[in-house]
């Protein structure tokens, strides 16, 4: 909430459940890996995704 005055200001809470199937029944992989400093360990990814608002299932 961007409300120009604190006291007007509020914060909801959801807890989002998502179900992924595993469409190709390969190994866990994460592309694209950089590898940190000459280990074997990949730089931690982050994925993004936008849900729309309001839309027919």
């Amino acid at each position: 909430d961007r409300a120009p005055y604190p006291g007007t200001r509020r914060t909801a809470t959801t807890t989002l459940t998502l179900d992924v199937s595993d469409g190709d029944d390969l190994g866990p992989m994460f592309l694209p890996c950089v590898l940190v400093n000459n280990t074997q360990d990949c730089n931690p990814i982050t994925y993004r995704v936008a849900i729309p608002e309001l839309t027919d299932p």
